[in-house]
């Protein structure tokens, strides 16, 4: 009877062990579960945040896109006799002070400061919507280095660079020389287009610019 008693007490300290190792598991278990738990609530958090900026971002778009609709539907009400007097783009051109900069003031140029103007059918230079391309070219460069940059401002946010005052009313935009692509030459070609959101017309004009450039060592 003895040995039997013996036996079984084993029996019961083997099997609470197994039953505290079993538990153990489990708590490790359950703080993954709680670590998992915490992770996903960041993720869904992020994801509503995003899901909110993209919200604002269409909302944004919608109006911008009634507001053209709008234009539209106003345009289609006008004979081509009346357009004629409607004011809208006619041409473009680099405004005066269009120039290369140096911005350290260390005798070599840092990039070009561009001016645009869009003038309509008299003349006068109008805050016109589009979107603008500027290309910059060294075409003294060899082959597949000539050119220096490209740059694209869109048409939701070209208000941003209009400058009105008492000397000038123009579109400024400040183009600093990519990685890698600083000039080596002084003459550079720059490209302006622009591209006009009343009509959808292409505008384009190309100016000469001298640069200061470093010496090639």
């Amino acid at each position: 009877m003895k040995n039997s008693a013996f036996i079984f007490g084993g029996g019961i300290n083997r099997g609470g062990g197994v039953a505290l190792g079993l538990l153990a598991i489990l708590l490790v278990g359950c703080g993954d579960a709680l670590r998992s738990d915490d992770s996903m609530r960041s993720e869904l958090s992020e994801l509503r945040s995003q899901s909110e900026q993209l919200q604002q971002q269409n909302n944004q778009q919608r109006e911008q896109i009634g507001q053209l609709q709008q234009q539209m539907s106003q345009l289609r009400g006008f004979g081509a006799d009346r357009l004629e007097h409607l004011v809208r783009a006619d041409k473009i051109e680099f405004g005066r002070f269009s120039r290369a900069y140096d911005d350290d003031k260390d005798g070599v140029d840092d990039g070009l400061v561009i001016y645009l103007l869009v003038r309509d059918q008299q003349g006068d230079v109008i805050k016109a919507a589009g979107e603008v391309e500027i290309e910059v070219w060294d075409l003294a460069a060899g082959q597949g280095q000539q050119q220096l940059g490209q740059w694209q401002f869109e048409f939701e946010k070209l208000g941003e660079y209009w400058l009105s005052g008492a000397l000038a009313d123009h579109y400024k935009f400040t183009l600093a020389w990519q990685a890698g692509k600083k000039p080596t030459h002084a003459n550079l070609t720059v490209k302006l287009v622009f591209k006009d959101a009343l009509e959808g017309k292409v505008f384009e004009a190309n100016k000469l610019i001298e640069a200061k450039v470093g010496t090639v060592k």
